[in-house]
């Protein structure tokens, strides 16, 4: 566990991990973990510390403690949403202004008017190398079916699901997961 805090821990001289330190060894082990759940993960590292809360840092001690205590095992699975997976595409898009019917169109590779949760994972890894997990592709036809009743779109929907603002509610259970996988990980490999 020493040499995993060593790996990530800038502050040498007095073996303090900083949140950014801190945010980097997450990353590592969970590409997908979003800001809010890497400060609760800092804070259930940080343990019952209030100093280290309001430093950002924590000591070696404080990081193996944490691999010590009881999380809540929710799953050795990480869950996405289709946030996780429509607002990267949505802000590429936007930021190189491209046309979503013209897109729509490229995506529909058998030319059916509809959009499959697996064309649109193909079309994302060849036109903007983003390299979808099959829990991902699974997400969007469950998205897909709970919202459409379909397992394909359409290009109307395609635009609205593209178009639409998303809003983060704060679960502490998903940081507590990311724990468990960083847990998993560390301790595999």
């Amino acid at each position: 566990m020493e040499t995993v805090y060593n790996d990530f821990c800038s502050d040498k001289v007095q073996k303090r991990m900083s949140l950014n330190d801190f945010r980097r060894f997450v990353k590592k082990y969970v590409e997908k973990a979003v800001d809010h759940e890497i400060i609760s993960l800092f804070k259930h590292f940080a343990g019952s510390n209030p100093v280290a809360g309001m430093t950002e840092q924590i000591t070696l001690q404080e990081f193996t403690d944490a691999f010590g205590r009881d999380v809540m095992e929710l799953s050795q699975t990480y869950n996405c949403s289709i946030e996780d997976i429509i607002k990267p595409l949505a802000t590429k898009i936007k930021r190189f202004n491209v046309n979503l019917s013209d897109l729509f169109d490229r995506y529909d590779r058998n030319k059916n008017k509809s959009l499959s949760a697996e064309e649109l994972a193909t079309a994302l890894e060849k036109d903007m190398r983003i390299v979808m997990q099959p829990d991902e592709v699974k997400a969007i036809k469950e998205y897909f079916k709970n919202r459409h009743n379909s397992s394909e779109i359409n290009e109307l929907d395609f635009i609205s699901l593209l178009s639409m603002k998303f809003v983060r509610v704060f679960d502490e259970s998903e940081a507590k997961r990311a724990l468990s996988i960083i847990k998993q990980r560390v301790f595999i490999g």
